[in-house]
């Protein structure tokens, strides 16, 4: 039913987008145009509801293989996640300890409650170890320049990717602490503007 409406409201956002080059709108054939989103953000709710079975599935299995460790840090940031807005997690340990399980364990679980999550990484490879995982240069619009100082996002607050972002109920940053200051500065002052 989702991806019908989701089809419905693509396809009138097209015919108005059609008909305003020649000015008019649907509004003046008594059409309610949907609020209008953007595709990025049409896509990720796309994919969240044909794959919500699959996802779920995943999930139960996932949280079936967390050891006693990864279980409670696994449960202590998904109580804070649902109890409250704007908290922030470090997670930390040697290499092969399972951070990435359970991270993508945590993902799972809340991509199957049909939240948008994004996971981007400070570089590419780190970024590959998780599905639809990309850099944070690519997901906030950082420039790669040889200066690192005095960055400035490239994302401007109407462009679909701020929308995507914006609605986003987490996001995980993989391997922050390799990221100079200057990248999470620009970060901040373009959330400052998009959220």
């Amino acid at each position: 039913m989702a991806d019908e409406n989701s089809g419905y409201a693509l396809t009138l956002q097209e015919v108005d987008n059609i008909l305003s080059h020649k000015g008019k709108h649907l509004e003046n054939f008594s059409i309610v145009l949907p609020q209008k989103h953007g595709l990025e953000l049409l896509n990720e709710d796309h994919f969240l509801n044909t794959n919500h079975v699959a996802l779920q599935a995943q999930c139960d299995k996932m949280c079936e293989a967390l050891n006693e460790e990864q279980q409670h840090i696994f449960q202590c940031i998904l109580y804070e996640i649902n109890a409250a807005e704007n908290n922030m997690f470090f997670v930390e340990g040697r290499p092969g300890q399972g951070k990435t399980f359970m991270v993508s364990t945590l993902t799972c679980m809340l991509c199957a409650s049909h939240h948008i999550i994004l996971i981007v990484g400070s570089s590419a490879l780190c970024a590959t170890a998780y599905p639809h995982g990309c850099t944070a240069h690519y997901m906030f619009g950082i420039p790669a320049t040889e200066e690192s100082t005095n960055l400035h996002s490239s994302i401007h607050p109407f462009l679909a990717c701020a929308e995507l972002i914006h609605n986003a109920y987490v996001i995980i940053w993989d391997e922050l602490p390799v990221a100079n200051k200057a990248t999470w500065e620009c970060v901040d002052e373009l959330s400052s503007v998009i959220l």
